[in-house]
């Protein structure tokens, strides 16, 4: 019976001999959409991963961005987002009435924000939880944080990761893709090593709350998630073992 790498391999390899198709979303997600659709994945926020046990992630050739390890909101407080956008967000340059919140923060070192406030994380290994700081005048917010447990059944879902390269080119003004190279990563090595990343400033944590400029949501508030993320080439640091599908 082939094992699940085996068939991960089988399908990337078939959706490979495709060439190029088009993109199934015209946004930024548009490759990680086509991708799916194309090997056979069903769209999810589950906490199992995407297919024959690997998470796919993807990402087109040229970029040199993060990537996303995986997206969840706080333990505490409920709707923490709502409320650090509200407290120490700043006025969206289209809709000053609806305030955003778009920051990178990374243990260790307070950041700086447009709206004056500052961010930092902070691991607290005593008590098991991931703050996230706020420096506003001089008075430090403690009231947002993931707890371990949290993390560690996030993590469940990365614990096999595929990364997927793609050539892009524009036909008939449609980006098309053109699957050409998968990195499997296998063997998670431990959740302590994430958080060594973590306060080492390899991983960093994103929050994305800006508003919907287009459609029938357009002024109002768009939460793209909280999420953890890594450059590619600091991937491997996370797993013992990785094996390059071309």
């Amino acid at each position: 019976m082939p094992s699940n790498l085996e068939l991960f391999i089988a399908d990337f390899h078939r959706v490979k001999n495709l060439g190029f198709s088009p993109s199934r979303r015209s946004n930024s997600t548009g490759i990680g959409k086509t991708f799916e659709d194309l090997i056979g994945v069903a769209e999810n926020n589950l906490r199992e991963a995407d297919l024959h046990g690997f998470e796919i992630k993807s990402q087109r050739n040229l970029s040199e961005s993060y990537v996303t390890l995986f997206t969840k909101s706080p333990t505490m407080p409920k709707g923490a987002n709502t409320y650090l956008r509200e407290n120490y967000g700043s006025p969206d340059s289209c809709y000053p009435d609806i305030k955003v919140l778009h920051t990178s923060i990374f243990c260790g070192r307070f950041n700086t924000h447009v709206s004056g406030a500052s961010f930092s994380l902070e691991i607290d290994y005593t008590n098991e939880r991931l703050y996230i700081l706020v420096d506003c005048n001089g008075r430090i917010d403690r009231s947002v944080y993931y707890s371990f447990e949290q993390l560690r059944r996030a993590i469940q879902k990365i614990e096999n990761l595929a990364f997927v390269r793609a050539e892009t080119q524009r036909i008939d003004d449609i980006e098309h893709f053109h699957f050409t190279q998968a990195t499997i990563f296998s063997s998670f090595i431990s959740f302590e090593n994430f958080l060594l990343l973590l306060d080492g400033g390899v991983i960093m944590y994103d929050v994305r709350v800006g508003a919907y400029k287009t459609g029938n949501k357009k002024g109002k508030t768009h939460d793209h998630g909280s999420g953890f993320r890594i450059k590619r080439e600091n991937m491997a640091r996370l797993y013992g073992e990785f094996n390059i599908v071309e």
